[in-house]
């Protein structure tokens, strides 16, 4: 039976020196290891950024809503985004798992795709979000179905992060499947969009 790999210090029977720390942090592929360390600063200063953008632009009410309550705002998805890498941290994870790894990457696509496509209006007519002025062959109701559907997705994926980092075995091979994180960093944008748009 392969011996199993300990998490932590371990002693030699003799009592001398203790062994080398464990490798695992090492052992875990680079999109896994990348997540974990950009998690604790990403999910406070990505809301921050998408909102400097937000009211960066031409906008009316909702605008003067989403700068008053921006502190809550970043700080709701700050404590929230950080849960997840708190529980996984508590049972012991040095790393992303894989799984984790993907669906936080979803989730913070989603997210932004919410922000960004936040539209307006005024006394002369709709106001174009940011999604809309870098994507115009959207146009305005189809970019509202994007952000409506990113929404769901949001809410979705961010219950997958809770439940992924509360069930995932913390000796399974989490170097499997590693190349999936870089799929769903990669094609999340698109796919959003594109669900957004058919449905």
């Amino acid at each position: 039976m392969p011996q199993e790999r300990s998490y932590g210090h371990t002693h030699h029977p003799d009592g001398s020196r203790p062994a080398l720390p464990t490798q695992q942090v090492l052992d875990g592929a680079l999109s896994n290891r990348l997540t974990w360390n950009i998690w604790l600063w990403l999910v406070w200063l990505l809301p921050a950024v998408l909102i400097v953008i937000k009211v960066s632009m031409p906008g009316s009410m909702e605008k003067l809503f989403l700068i008053i309550l921006s502190p809550i705002v970043v700080a709701l998805s700050g404590l929230l985004g950080w849960l997840p890498r708190f529980v996984l941290k508590k049972r012991g994870f040095r790393y992303s798992p894989s799984g984790v790894s993907a669906v936080f990457a979803v989730h913070w696509w989603a997210f932004s795709l919410c922000v960004l496509g936040l539209g307006g209006a005024d006394h002369i007519g709709p106001i174009p979000s940011p999604l809309d002025r870098a994507l115009p062959f959207l146009g305005g109701e189809i970019g509202g179905d994007v952000t409506s559907f990113s929404m769901g997705v949001v809410g979705l994926s961010y219950v997958a992060l809770v439940s992924l980092a509360v069930w995932t075995p913390l000796g399974s091979q989490q170097r499997r499947a590693s190349w999936a994180v870089w799929v769903a960093a990669a094609v999340s944008p698109p796919l959003l969009i594109g669900l957004g748009v058919l449905f």
